[in-house]
């Protein structure tokens, strides 16, 4: 079955943000994910793309050099939540303890790779549907394509544990073997979400940030979302109606300094000043 995307048919920022409200007012928490290029279901572009896929589960299938590879590694939960789990713990976690001597939970580590651009288990979500908007509208190369938001109840207890008392997620026991049967079975029991603290990064604070990681095949069943389509031809529009109302910008959403320098780039163009 094709999922039901609700989409306004005179669209304006006012009337896709009642529509975003409509999906989330039966939900105890509703949180929010915006994405540039909305997603077909039943498409052929499952494998290659898939807004709710962790960006480390598409870097294993980028390696992948054949479309049979990919399905069976996503095919196998075991293997995939071991390559994940390797993942973290090899390429992410122990550099990130010899770069940081403030002492990190794993949690914490990833978290703040995931808001540097790193491939990890996570999936980036906001709090803020305003936030998840402007995400659904402003990535360049998908200027030409519709964008969605993805609303759904991070307080569902059938589906989600919170992380902060799963302490065994990614691997923090002094037995290898207990971990990773713990760590799997969290994930199994209930996929995790995650508030990470906000004296981590200022990017948190302002994208009021929720990351969640999910089971099984490190992605999410649609049966559990509510996606709102954004039309193509609405994303300008939207954007500055974020700036002029709510103040949204990639200023106020990157607030460091690797927002800055990608800001002033040298391939921008910059006015000259006035004589």
């Amino acid at each position: 079955m094709k999922d039901k995307v609700y989409r306004m048919k005179s669209e304006t920022p006012e009337t896709i943000i009642e529509s975003i409200i409509k999906m989330g007012q039966n939900m105890k928490r509703p949180i929010y994910r915006g994405v540039g290029r909305a997603h077909i279901p039943d498409s052929s572009e499952y494998l290659e793309y898939h807004p709710l896929r962790a960006g480390a589960v598409q870097r294993l299938l980028n390696d992948a050099n054949s479309e049979e590879k990919k399905k069976e590694l996503l095919g196998d939960d075991d293997r995939l939540w071991k390559e994940i789990q390797d993942y973290h713990e090899e390429h992410l976690i122990k550099p990130m303890s010899k770069i940081f001597e403030r002492p990190l939970s794993d949690l914490q580590k990833l978290s703040l790779l995931q808001h540097q651009g790193a491939a990890t288990g996570f999936l980036d979500f906001t709090r803020n549907y305003h936030v998840a908007l402007w995400f659904a509208c402003h990535e360049e190369c998908h200027h030409d394509k519709d964008g969605e938001i993805f609303v759904f109840d991070v307080f569902d207890d059938r589906y989600f544990k919170d992380g902060r008392n799963q302490e065994k997620v990614f691997g923090e026991a002094e037995d290898e073997a207990e971990d990773e049967a713990e760590g799997r079975k969290a994930v199994e029991d209930g996929s995790i979400y995650y508030e990470p603290d906000y004296w981590v990064s200022s990017r948190i604070v302002a994208q009021q940030s929720v990351f969640v990681i999910f089971n099984k095949d490190m992605s999410i069943s649609h049966k559990y979302l509510k996606p709102v389509r954004i039309s193509k031809d609405i994303k300008e529009h939207c954007l500055k109606f974020l700036n002029d109302r709510h103040g949204l910008s990639y200023e106020y959403l990157f607030p460091d300094v690797e927002g800055l320098a990608k800001k002033h780039r040298r391939e921008d163009p910059w006015p000259l000043c006035s004589q």
